[in-house]
């Protein structure tokens, strides 16, 4: 019995799920026949469905981060406020240290961008624009009605600064806990991984300049939680300040 012959569209999902890992294990420097052979078709296929491997690297920067730009378009259309920030500032760690779903897609990603920081800077530059440049001036805005209503103070001048700085830890510490279901963990930080992901939220809201009765006002994690694993309910759930 001959297999099911796969659509365009079909085909060109199961090259990109084999190439996430080629990538992952040998870099951007990954050969087109090496891509080919590992999804099980040849060159001239590759090459109907991706061009270039550029357009190919442009496929893998939209779908690795899809669900984080749906919360994150969700998130630009609340109205600015502290909460909204420590909402966001939450997504943000959760997305960046265990992606969507904390599955090996987004494990394969990170090793992606570890790869692509020796490798390509020019796929990592666009990777950030494609996924956080839309998001930083809502942060931004909402830093400043922040400072405007006394419950933060200015971290700096800059605040976007302030705000890549805030990422730049998660992703460290990402790549750090990279490999943490293995026998040898780099660091034992002695908490569980939800624990991190709230420390570290905490930890930025802090040197944010976010004041602590506000952090304690407006931080529930659990209930974020529920709101970013299904984004299209955000608008519904969330208890606005200004409501």
């Amino acid at each position: 019995m001959s297999e099911k012959r796969l659509t365009k569209s079909q085909r060109k999902e199961e090259i990109l799920k084999a190439a996430i890992p080629l990538f992952a294990q040998k870099g951007l420097g990954a050969t087109t026949k090496e891509l080919a052979c590992r999804a099980c078709v040849s060159e001239a296929l590759l090459y109907k469905h991706f061009p270039s491997k550029a357009a190919l690297f442009e496929e893998i920067k939209s779908s690795c981060c899809k669900k984080a730009r749906e919360s994150g378009h969700i998130i630009t259309a609340l109205p600015s406020s502290s909460q909204v920030l420590i909402m966001a500032i939450y997504g943000l760690v959760r997305f960046v240290l265990y992606g969507a779903t904390g599955d090996e897609t987004h494990n394969n990603t990170k090793r992606i961008l570890a790869h692509g920081l020796l490798q390509d800077r020019q796929f990592i530059k666009n990777f950030f624009e494609t996924n956080f440049e839309d998001f930083m001036p809502k942060l931004e805005d909402c830093m400043k009605v922040a400072i405007e209503a006394g419950e933060m103070i200015a971290p700096s001048e800059n605040l976007k600064l302030s705000l890549w700085l805030s990422h730049h830890l998660c992703f460290g510490v990402s790549i750090i806990i990279l490999n943490q279901n293995e026998d040898l963990e780099v660091i034992d930080y002695g908490i569980d991984p939800q624990g991190l992901q709230i420390e570290i939220s905490k930890f930025i809201m802090r040197g944010l300049g976010l004041k602590q009765e506000i952090i304690e006002q407006y931080f529930m994690p659990e209930e974020f939680n529920l709101i970013l694993e299904n984004p299209s309910t955000l608008l519904d759930s969330i208890k606005m300040e200004n409501s």
